[in-house]
């Protein structure tokens, strides 16, 4: 891991991400807040995280095609700024009759967020090499559990002594610290997938040619096998994370009787698990193969939830469940370190950015039907009822995973005609 961080390249970026990560979770946990200070309204906080999710779905895949074709390293750097300047308008809102600027201001900052996740989880391979992948994709994790425990405190003392507006502030310096960092990062020049003349090709053929080549990165997900069997799994377990994230307050709350500093402790001790995990995880190529522990950290995962679940319902104890919570940061970021390894390792690099972008989509997807299921049927099934389908699940599909590798369903390697490069024809863009 540390050997990974000695890398110029990659420890620009991730110090980058650790500051503006930070701002993200200072924001995350003052924003909510202000808003519901404001309208004194659930459903206009609500609203919030809705438009939070509604460019994911509307633009995610069809961005990857972009990702692709520009500079990644320079994706980041306008990213960034655009972040910056997005948030300026939150200085603006003093009245409820002006929370559409929150709204507007929500939309932006995850429109903006669809270019710059899979640029930046498209460059990680040109930063590090095949061999630290891991370790760099698990220090990424890292950095959204330090940033967790640090984040949330810091902006509620922010909040408290400067109001909405040094949060703001906050947030923007961090986004323009870490542009300036991605700025300094090095690389040869990317090579582009652009066929020569396509400057002079018309609006026409621009607008096939995005077209072909976002047909061409969904077709690949659905010839490449282990790539599809992926996307279904990941899609899966976010089902579950959606669910457990919409029903973890009112869990803790209603079954656990926890105070707000409880719940409090209880998001430390999931974060300080997944800084375990980012350890762990850093080193998971060589303890096998990565199809196999994330089958047995999906399974880990799942009986972990189970036992949280249903002893909190027995015997309702803050102490144990800060252990359990804890416990389950650590198979959580386990898994997503070999997901997002997984697909570096087997994708072509000309693929990543939509590869990534259509799985960002397939989990904003997911995740806003979770959360739905989970507010309709948290009251009337219950909710342990539903937390205890939602574990169960989670072991049946880790379990799936270990049978398709016994049974040679799966192979993390992907054959030479299903990976083949699509030809872009002349004139497209």
């Amino acid at each position: 891991m540390l050997a990974t961080l000695r890398q110029r390249n990659f420890a620009l970026l991730w110090i980058g991400g650790l500051i503006s990560i930070t701002g993200n979770w200072m924001i995350f946990m003052a924003l909510p807040l202000y808003v519901y200070k404001l309208t004194d309204s659930t459903f206009a906080t609500s609203m919030m995280f809705l438009m939070g999710l509604l460019p994911k779905l509307l633009f995610g895949s069809v961005v990857g095609v972009f990702v692709d074709r520009w500079n990644r390293r320079q994706i980041l750097i306008v990213t960034n700024l655009l972040f910056a300047l997005a948030l300026l308008p939150l200085l603006l809102v003093k009245t409820a009759d002006q929370i559409w600027i929150v709204y507007a201001v929500q939309f932006a900052q995850s429109l903006i967020g669809v270019f710059s996740g899979p640029a930046e989880d498209a460059l990680l391979p040109n930063l590090v090499g095949n061999g630290d992948l891991a370790s760099a994709n698990s220090l990424n994790a890292m950095n959204n559990n330090i940033a967790g425990l640090i984040g949330p405190p810091l902006g509620g003392a922010v909040i408290g002594l400067f109001d909405l507006a040094g949060v703001v502030i906050f947030d923007v310096f961090s986004f323009l610290f870490a542009g300036a960092l991605i700025a300094l990062i090095s690389l040869p020049t990317q090579p582009s997938t652009r066929p020569s003349g396509a400057g002079a090709a018309s609006l026409l053929e621009r607008s096939l040619g995005v077209w072909r080549e976002w047909l061409d990165g969904l077709q690949l997900v659905q010839r490449q096998k282990f790539v599809a069997f992926i996307f279904l799994m990941t899609a899966i377990v976010s089902l579950g994370v959606s669910i457990f994230s919409t029903l973890f307050f009112p869990f803790v709350a209603k079954v656990l009787s926890a105070s707000e500093i409880q719940i409090g402790w209880l998001m430390a001790a999931q974060a300080i698990g997944g800084l375990v995990g980012s350890v762990i995880a850093s080193r998971i190529g060589k303890y096998g193969s990565l199809s196999r522990i994330l089958g047995f950290s999906t399974i880990s995962l799942g009986v972990i939830d189970l036992v949280l679940f249903n002893y909190s319902a027995l015997f309702p104890n803050i102490t144990v469940a800060l252990v359990l919570m804890l416990l389950a940061g650590v198979p959580g970021i386990i898994n997503i370190t070999c997901v997002a390894t997984l697909i570096q390792t087997i994708v072509p690099n000309m693929y990543l950015g939509r590869v990534f972008a259509t799985l960002g989509t397939t989990t904003a997807l997911v995740g806003a039907i979770g959360t739905l299921l989970a507010g309709v049927l948290g009251d009337r099934v219950g909710i342990v009822t539903i937390l205890n389908i939602q574990g169960i699940v989670f072991i049946l599909v880790g379990s799936i995973v270990l049978y398709q590798l016994m049974t040679g369903g799966l192979s993390e390697t992907a054959p030479a005609d299903e990976m083949r490069p699509v030809v872009v024809e002349e004139g497209a863009v």
